[in-house]
């Protein structure tokens, strides 16, 4: 139902879809070349003057309130308009165009019209629009056919560059998903927009660069565009540590993440625009990432020699367990430490070791967003600070147990290879 009150300001469009679809599609009229360009033109003048209208409409209210529900009103009747478009789709695909007098080629018209209209609101109205709304299926079919249009090609080119194979597959994933099987959170006007920049840009750099694009420009891409994906952020790790893992002291990998480190800081991303609202944000992840990177490789590169061991001290002879096998690495595509525990679990440890002063003179919280930047739970990759520092005081039956079972089994660890007993 109309919301009482409100005017729509896209009457003439909608009188231009149906006099127009109806006579140069249904009634089969000829379109020749002057009709093309005065419908065009037309449709230019609807779509500017609707801007217009709307933006003034918008401004009658000063109530945030009646002004969001304005907005959201007009955002409806041009998803509706779109649906009208989708009647005439074949498969859920706008009809490919053979020619400019073709009249088929209207449908385009009219669906990049409705669109520039959709993203004009959005631009101007973000505040009154919610991103994440779900986009309807009709206009999600149109958006779709879109993205389609000469994704094979550029799919091709892509994949002939001499650049790595798994950053092209993480790269084109997310278009590929839009185009065949969406999950709800693809269809979404935020994911809409990404999807649409990302295409765009992938094309727009392969017709500067063609032949010569190497990981570097597709990378500062997906920045720009805030990609965060999970499969992305464990990439950039792996990536990086590829490039330093052949340098032969502490001192040249810290001087090449500390570059890496100046280029993502000088990124500049598009505003309101990311992949993923529940991932973190790819730039200050990385940058984060980066600093525990670079301390990590300067607490290395400012060792001291070991020194010879004490006369006393057991050797790994008498001893064999006594020889520390040293950091693990960590499995590739991981940029976080895993424990073989819960959230809960990693709370309820974190509270013991509290209330029995293991630790002293500490700001719980900041340990806690400290200890949630540099590792995942037994169950989760990004673990929510706030999250640990909830369930420091919601401690179950269940969760202390297992942490008792847990300090018997180290218990036990330290008697059978140590040879000590409390």
């Amino acid at each position: 139902m109309p919301t009482p009150g409100f005017k729509n300001e896209m009457l003439e469009l909608d009188g231009i879809i149906r006099k127009d679809v109806i006579r140069f599609l249904h009634d089969s009229y000829p379109l020749t070349e002057i009709l093309y360009k005065g419908f065009n033109n037309e449709l230019a003048q609807s779509v500017k003057d609707a801007k217009k209208r709307i933006f003034a409409g918008a401004l009658r209210y000063p109530d945030m309130a009646n002004q969001r529900e304005y907005i959201v009103y007009h955002q409806q009747k041009l998803v509706e308009l779109a649906g009208r478009l989708a009647d005439h789709a074949t498969n859920n695909r706008l009809p490919m165009r053979t020619k400019r007098t073709d009249s088929k080629a209207l449908l385009h018209s009219l669906y990049e019209a409705l669109d520039d209209l959709l993203d004009f609101m959005n631009t101007f109205f973000a505040d009154a629009l919610p991103p994440d709304h779900w986009l309807s299926v009709d206009y999600y079919y149109l958006v779709a056919h879109e993205v389609n249009e000469g994704f094979d090609e550029l799919q091709v080119n892509f994949r002939a560059l001499s650049i790595s194979k798994e950053l092209v597959d993480i790269t084109l994933a997310p278009l590929i998903k839009f185009i065949n099987k969406p999950t709800d959170n693809d269809l979404t006007y935020r994911r809409k927009t990404f999807i649409k920049k990302l295409k765009f840009e992938l094309i727009r750099l392969y017709e500067l660069r063609r032949n010569t694009i190497v990981d570097k420009d597709v990378h500062h891409i997906l920045f720009t565009l805030n990609f965060n994906s999970i499969a992305y952020l464990n990439y950039v790790g792996v990536a990086i540590r590829r490039r330093i893992e052949h340098l032969s002291t502490a001192a040249k990998k810290i001087d090449v993440l500390r570059e890496i480190l100046r280029d993502v800081s000088q990124t500049v991303q598009f505003p309101d625009v990311i992949f993923d609202t529940q991932n973190p944000q790819l730039k200050a992840y990385t940058m984060d990432w980066l600093r525990q990177e670079i301390q990590f490789w300067e607490s290395v590169h400012e060792l001291p020699t070991p020194s010879a061991p004490a006369a006393d001290a057991p050797s790994a002879q008498q001893n064999p367990h006594l020889v520390y096998k040293g950091v693990r690495q960590q499995k590739p595509g991981r940029l976080k430490t895993k424990f073989n525990l819960s959230v809960k679990q990693i709370s309820f440890l974190l509270r013991v070791f509290d209330e029995t002063e293991v630790m002293e003179d500490v700001d719980m919280k900041e340990l806690i967003r400290d200890l949630a930047a540099i590792f995942r739970s037994k169950q989760r990759e990004f673990v929510s600070a706030t999250s640990l520092y909830k369930k420091m005081s919601e401690v179950d039956t269940a969760t202390a147990v297992s942490i008792y079972k847990l300090f018997l089994k180290l218990a036990k660890h330290v008697e059978t290879v140590y040879g000590v007993r409390g």
